[in-house]
Parts: structure tokens; C-alpha cells; sequence
């Protein structure tokens, strides 16, 4: 992919967005996030 993915928010939803990218083709290491707590 031509993009990386930036986001932050609670633990969960963190997950749901890793989740979802990945499922979408996103690799592993083009997410960066800051979990909340």
C-alpha cells in the first residue's frame, strides 16, 4: 500500500481500527497509534 495509518483513542478502539485495516490489506508495520486510557 501507498499510505500509512495514524490514529489514537481507548485500547479498544484501537483495536477495532488495527483490526479492520488489516483485514483491508494494511500491513503491520504501517499503523501508528497512541492508545488512551
Amino acid at each position: 500500500s501507498d499510505y500509512d495509518l495514524y490514529f489514537a483513542g481507548p485500547a479498544v478502539m484501537a483495536a477495532a481500527i488495527q483490526k479492520r485495516a488489516y483485514e483491508t490489506g494494511l500491513a503491520q508495520d504501517q499503523m501508528f497509534f497512541d492508545e488512551f486510557y
